[in-house]
């Protein structure tokens, strides 16, 4: 392999592996080395040094990794959501900021059918005489994902949209390392217990 192994953090590796799944052979033969049997086995080895890695640190690092992806799936489904209803929406960092603040309370199922009712609202709203402008019915669009993630009686999940199908990241993470599947789309990521991620050090 082109780097050693050991010398690679949980970041860094998982960043690492994320781009491999992506990439083109030849990147592939320059990051784990060639003929396509020892690239497996060194994209193996990387796997269980990482998961290793995670088993022996305090779980904050892999956490936050995952809490930075679910941001980037929210403000993805956000701005394809907007443009399929022509709206040329744009993520400020207020916007980016009250979409954080949800992550830790709710899964991105429900998260998305915030956004997804949202923009409805806003496309409603956008025909009214009440509304000035298409920037006007925009900057509802925040206001009421906060507005339905108050709302105790919103409790519509949304299926992940086939348009948007889950990132090599999201693949990594989720299938590769914890091997729990869609956890992270259909559950609060901060479910997880610390505990869990003790177990990954067993895998070899």
């Amino acid at each position: 392999m082109t780097c050693e192994i050991d010398k690679i953090g949980i970041t860094d590796g998982i960043y690492l592996l994320s781009a491999i799944r992506s990439s083109s052979n030849e990147i592939l033969e320059s990051a784990l080395g060639s003929p396509e049997s020892e690239r497996k086995e060194n994209y193996y080895l990387l796997q269980n040094h990482i998961k290793k890695l995670i088993s022996t640190s305090d779980g904050n690092e892999i956490i936050g990794i995952m809490e930075d992806l679910a941001l980037s799936e929210c403000e993805e489904f956000l701005l394809f959501t907007c443009n399929s209803y022509k709206f040329d929406y744009k993520i400020t960092a207020h916007i980016k900021d009250e979409l954080r603040k949800l992550i830790p309370k709710f899964s991105l199922s429900r998260i998305f059918s915030f956004i997804w009712a949202a923009v409805k609202n806003a496309i409603l709203f956008s025909s009214l005489k009440e509304c000035k402008n298409q920037q006007h019915a925009m900057n509802t669009i925040i206001l009421n994902v906060v507005k339905y993630s108050q709302n105790k009686s919103f409790t519509k999940e949304f299926e992940r949209p086939t348009k948007l199908p889950r990132s090599s990241l999201s693949i990594v993470i989720y299938e590769e390392i914890l091997g729990i599947g869609d956890f992270g789309f259909l559950n609060n990521i901060f479910s997880i217990p610390l505990s869990f991620f003790d177990e990954l050090g067993r895998y070899e």
